[in-house]
């Protein structure tokens, strides 16, 4: 009898430890489940997120091309061309200003034909300037100063066109029309020179 209730005791231990253990075990597993679930959902996003990304980008380098044409120069390229652009475009405005005081002395050959070199040396500095980008673009942070390049680049040029008019013509007035249009443009390239 002793062996019995031993035995029944035994088995009662064993039975209320079982069920315990196995519950914990389930919930164990349970929870596994729902972590397993949440890793799996954060993973999902995150390829989601991933996706929408590279979509993204993809749609901002085909619109980058579409507006930028075929090619885009490199910084350093269009750094290379702005210092040579800046000196040739120097030494035209330097002629320019060795004359400036003298042209309405509409008499003077001399001024006449260096007004021709001037106006020369302008058409060949814009020129140099634009031949690069005929089929390339300026980089995107280059843009601002590019767009200030062109607008003063046609100033300069309408204006040493109507000082040549005015001077060929004697007409001081259209001399001084075009002179003031001409500070305006030397003008606008100085500042980016501060920039």
């Amino acid at each position: 009898m002793k062996k019995l209730i031993l035995l029944l005791s035994t088995g009662i231990l064993l039975t209320a430890c079982g069920p315990s253990e196995t519950e914990q075990l389930t919930q164990e597993k349970s929870d596994l489940k729902k972590e397993i679930k949440n890793l799996s959902n954060q993973l999902d996003n995150e390829k989601t997120k991933n996706v929408s990304k590279n979509n993204t980008l993809k749609s901002l380098e085909g619109d980058l091309k579409h507006t930028t044409g075929d090619k885009m120069i490199t910084s350093d390229e269009y750094t290379q061309h702005f210092k040579s652009y800046v000196s040739d475009i120097g030494i035209a405005f330097q002629s320019y200003a060795d004359i400036e005081n003298k042209l309405v002395d509409f008499n003077n050959q001399e001024v006449g034909s260096k007004l021709s070199d001037v106006k020369q040396r302008i058409k060949d500095a814009v020129h140099t300037y634009d031949a690069h980008f005929k089929k390339a673009s300026p980089p995107i942070a280059f843009e601002p100063i590019h767009k200030q390049i062109e607008s003063a680049n046609k100033m300069s040029q309408d204006a040493i066109e109507k000082i040549e008019s005015g001077y060929d013509k004697k007409d001081e007035k259209l001399v001084k029309e075009g002179q003031a249009s001409m500070q305006q443009a030397i003008d606008q390239l100085k500042t980016l020179n501060t920039q």
